[in-house]
């Protein structure tokens, strides 16, 4: 039950942050999501009833996520076409430093009491929005200002269709729609992946741990460089496309015998976290290509509402097939389900790519 709040009110956070870009500015929904987050954390630090916990789950996850939205925007607002990806990997790159690091001081700080890990929390988002207020000007999207255009990447294409709303685009919703059929194969990382090592290949935490820790350490590593060479020799459907491809070539380690368990856990890691690389920056870059600031916020906010929302949909099917079937035809069946959502998307880019700019 936790969790389920957990989960929803993730979804409803990037559904409300989205929404509220376009009115507040994206500094403003940054700034109120820390303040809100360190103020929710303590209360969640001090609630003792089981009721009460749902609720404060629910709540702090609606304020943390409306972040991500509101992030992704400014990003947008500050980079052009040629920058843009390689400051939502640049983004990243700081996400995933800032969760190693986060999890070597947590497993310090939880020698000395649970407590210090929820006061660290609570200074590192109270200092977060100390510094963006301090650092970053404030910005609301005006409603009679005229909208700003949105910087189209040099290599997609607009058809000029009109300033129509982007909800009545059916590549959109396309793109939607193959965005949450690539979170489920990839989400299977967090919830399939780990109990898989520890009940077939019978590791331990800490080797789990460790072993889980390269999709970070390569998506930290390789993904500026890779991005900076590459972002601009294609199309960045097609880039996508390929990333899929690889989280379907992931999923072979899972049909390789025990034996072969170290090749077969690093070779998942590897590969998956080059699709990641591929897919997550150019699934964002592509959305900001084409829509403008209030549009792109609230559309980058149904896109995270898609991964939070399979990750509802991927946790319950995943783990019920490994219930019923094992690991391995549950390994089968990720490995085919990936290979046909690379088809799938492969069909629908094709419509996305001739996407219109709205303005």
């Amino acid at each position: 039950m936790p969790c389920r709040a957990m989960v929803w009110g993730a979804i409803a956070g990037t559904f409300a942050g989205g929404r509220l870009v376009g009115s507040w500015g994206y500094q403003r929904v940054q700034l109120w999501s820390l303040l809100a987050t360190g103020f929710l954390l303590l209360w969640v630090s001090q609630v003792s009833r089981f009721e009460w916990l749902c609720v404060a789950l629910f709540l702090l996850n609606l304020a943390s996520e409306s972040f991500r939205p509101a992030n992704a925007t400014a990003i947008r607002e500050n980079s052009n076409a040629e920058t843009f990806t390689r400051s939502a990997s640049l983004m990243r790159m700081a996400f995933n430093f800032a969760i190693m690091f986060a999890l070597t001081l947590g497993g310090w700080l939880i020698g000395y009491g649970w407590h210090y890990i929820f006061w660290a929390d609570i200074a590192t988002c109270w200092l977060s929005a100390l510094l963006l207020w301090i650092w970053i000007p404030d910005t609301v999207l005006a409603q009679t200002a005229a909208p700003k255009a949105s910087p189209v990447l040099s290599n997609e294409v607009d058809i000029g269709r009109g300033a129509v709303s982007p909800y009545r685009d059916t590549a959109f919703w396309h793109f939607a729609f193959c965005t949450f059929l690539g979170a489920f194969a990839f989400m299977q990382i967090i919830w399939t992946v780990p109990p898989f090592f520890k009940q077939v290949y019978h590791w331990n935490e800490f080797t789990i741990g460790i072993v889980c820790a390269i999709n970070g350490l390569a998506v930290m590593l390789i993904e500026m460089p890779l991005i900076y060479r590459i972002e601009q020799r294609r199309p960045t459907i097609w880039f996508i496309r390929w990333g899929i491809v690889l989280y379907a070539l992931a999923y072979l380690a899972f049909t390789l015998p025990v034996s072969l368990k170290w090749f077969a856990a690093v070779f998942y890691m590897l590969v998956i976290s080059v699709g990641e690389i591929l897919v997550m920056p150019f699934s964002s870059t592509w959305v900001v290509s084409q829509y403008s600031f209030g549009a792109a916020g609230r559309l980058l906010g149904d896109l995270w509402h898609c991964l939070f929302r399979c990750q509802c949909v991927g946790t319950l099917v995943g783990t019920q097939i490994i219930d019923a079937y094992g690991y391995r035809v549950c390994g089968v069946l990720l490995l085919l389900y990936a290979g046909w959502h690379g088809w799938v998307f492969w069909r629908q880019s094709k419509i996305t790519t001739l996407a219109p700019t709205y303005a």
